[in-house]
């Protein structure tokens, strides 16, 4: 008998995300329990300016008054209404649940935190390595990464997938040379990572 579905975000990712925080460095703006302003803006369809890429465009004046606009709708959040829309937007809809039970939490804690998107391609590109078959790194999931991800788990364990997955991550977070935020980042992926020797790994990674 195969484990349980997933039906809600781990607890980890909520741990690690905490209740309300907003960053000067921060491109998510105000955030609660992961939730950022972006996200609750696009629910509640609220115009809202271009997402920031840089540390010039967050700064800029319409980004910094959509965000004061939305700090109240943020510290509002509560923490089950958070952990509805994290899964709903960051598991849900971009089908991660379609992957083995074994890596979701990660996969969905990487969605949280570095978006939907990049978290697939990057899963795409971890099980593109691990059985070097063409699986495009599109960050949509689809059949092939689904059927790609199963077989992987099956041959080789989950563990040693979820653990590869995690370095792969940190290396991911070390090529966006945010110093502000690497620590934290690393020790996140530390804390996903399914063996002790993967998060002595990513530990050892950590900026002095």
């Amino acid at each position: 008998m195969g484990k349980p579905a997933k039906t809600e975000i781990s607890e980890l990712t909520l741990t690690w995300e905490g209740g309300y925080v907003w960053h000067p460095k921060d491109y998510g703006g105000p955030t609660a329990f992961g939730v950022t302003c972006w996200t609750l803006a696009d629910l509640a369809g609220v115009d809202r300016p271009i997402y920031p890429r840089n540390q010039e465009e967050l700064n800029s004046p319409d980004v910094q008054a959509f965000f004061r606009k939305m700090d109240l709708v943020v510290r509002q959040l509560t923490k089950e209404e958070a952990k509805r829309i994290l899964y709903t937007q960051f598991v849900q809809r971009p089908k991660i649940t379609q992957l083995p039970v074994e890596i979701i939490d990660q996969v969905a804690d990487m969605a949280v935190n570095m978006g939907p998107k990049n978290a697939l391609k990057l899963t795409q590109k971890v099980l593109r390595e691990i059985t070097e078959d063409e699986i495009p790194t599109t960050g949509v999931m689809d059949a092939n990464t689904s059927r790609a991800a199963k077989a992987v788990v099956a041959q080789v364990g989950g563990e040693l997938v979820n653990d590869a997955l995690a370095l792969a991550r940190a290396d991911y977070y070390l090529s966006l040379n945010r110093p502000a935020f690497t620590r934290g980042w690393l020790r996140r992926a530390a804390a996903f990572a399914s063996s002790e020797r993967a998060k002595r790994t990513i530990l050892g990674m950590i900026p002095t």
